[in-house]
């Protein structure tokens, strides 16, 4: 049987959500029927990933992080090592994930058969209601450049096809998707509270860049209202990014360095995500997280700022095993995390419920079988 060659455009060579999505499809995929390669934009953790279990990779791409788009694509010869491993090789299927540049230098090769996720909306409401003309026409004209595109959720392909004007037809919607007893198995048991917090309080934990998106300050706010009303409650942030010094700054001038802890990404970071009582996503837009389905998994009750774009309303059932915060962010944000801490009999009831609905809604099998499907449908 031949093997079908796809070849994956990752935006980064650090794992982050868009990359952990990568690495689940090239790591869960049939190898008989499948060949997976990446490219990338320099080594990291997502590389080393795909060393360890035996996924070839290419080193060329823009870099990310650039608010200067054209040096991106020049940093390092990024542009033209892409084209070269684009042109000198004979892949079946090209899957750009997020950026779409690399869908339009595979059209440019000829390259027919095409295929993008966008993983999001990545845009306030605000923001998307004032989105150009222009700007309209040029999603439209780069939807039109690939076979299938990728929503994660209904949210998404709602916006993709009334805002941007997508032919439904061509989207596919496949939610991301984990494993618990992967996530299990990863976890140190031998680790506790004590041992990676100091402390045996009651923990609100958040995942993520610290960057705009992530509303980390919105986070910081709640916190400040919980702690007028209860002492004995701690909360971790743990990530890195360019806002982070703004949220120290935050911590401090509000007085909460008692009960804050900031920590560096972490390799091993489910032994921190099991040791959290209560997950919070703070993000001002989302697709739909890894980090609140890998909290789910583990049985960590969350709640989360979700916006009509978001793909967290598709995640969280408001009232069964988390909440949703529509408005007045930092205020409800408090006001659940107290109700949550105060109510034992209704955490262990959303706990149970968030392990049984990845079960039963998001689980990696699913995404890795839709997604094959998709691509077998495209090489017929």
């Amino acid at each position: 049987m031949k093997k079908h060659k796809i070849l994956h455009i990752s935006p980064d060579g650090v794992i982050y959500g868009t990359e952990r999505h990568i690495l689940s499809i090239v790591s869960n995929s049939d190898r008989n029927k499948f060949e997976h390669f990446v490219s990338v934009p320099r080594e990291g953790s997502l590389t080393a990933a795909l060393d360890e279990i035996g996924i070839k990779y290419f080193v060329g791409s823009r870099m990310p992080s650039k608010s200067n788009v054209i040096q991106g694509f020049w940093e390092n010869g990024g542009f033209m090592k892409l084209f070269r491993t684009i042109k000198n090789n004979d892949f079946d299927i090209i899957h750009s994930h997020l950026v779409t540049y690399a869908g339009i230098l595979a059209k440019f090769l000829g390259k027919k058969k095409l295929v993008h996720t966008r993983h999001g909306i990545f845009l306030t409401e605000e923001e998307i209601s004032k989105i150009s003309s222009i700007k309209k026409k040029f999603q439209k004209y780069k939807s039109d450049i690939f076979v299938k595109t990728i929503a994660l959720s209904s949210i998404e392909k709602n916006v993709m096809v009334k805002m941007y004007n997508y032919d439904p037809a061509k989207i596919e919607i496949i939610y991301n998707g984990v494993t618990i007893e992967n996530i299990k198995a990863k976890v140190n048991t031998s680790t506790d509270k004590k041992s990676l917090y100091g402390t045996n309080d009651f923990v609100v934990g958040g995942i993520g860049r610290f960057e705009r998106q992530k509303g980390f300050h919105l986070f910081v706010s709640a916190a400040s209202k919980v702690l007028k009303h209860v002492k004995n409650i701690k909360f971790v942030l743990i990530g890195n990014g360019s806002l982070r010094e703004n949220i120290l700054s935050q911590i401090k001038e509000l007085g909460l360095e008692e009960n804050f802890i900031i920590l560096d990404y972490k390799s091993n970071v489910f032994d921190y995500l099991n040791n959290f009582d209560l997950m919070v996503s703070s993000s001002l837009w989302e697709g739909v997280p890894y980090a609140i389905l890998e909290a789910m998994a583990l049985g960590k009750p969350t709640i989360a700022i979700s916006s009509n774009l978001s793909g967290v309303n598709e995640i969280i059932d408001d009232g069964a095993d988390g909440f949703l915060i529509k408005d007045n962010y930092a205020d409800n944000l408090a006001e659940k995390i107290l109700f949550l801490y105060n109510d034992k009999l209704q955490y262990e009831k959303f706990s149970s419920n968030c392990v049984e609905k990845i079960k039963r809604r998001f689980s990696e099998a699913a995404m890795i079988k839709k997604t094959e499907e998709l691509y077998a449908g495209i090489l017929n």
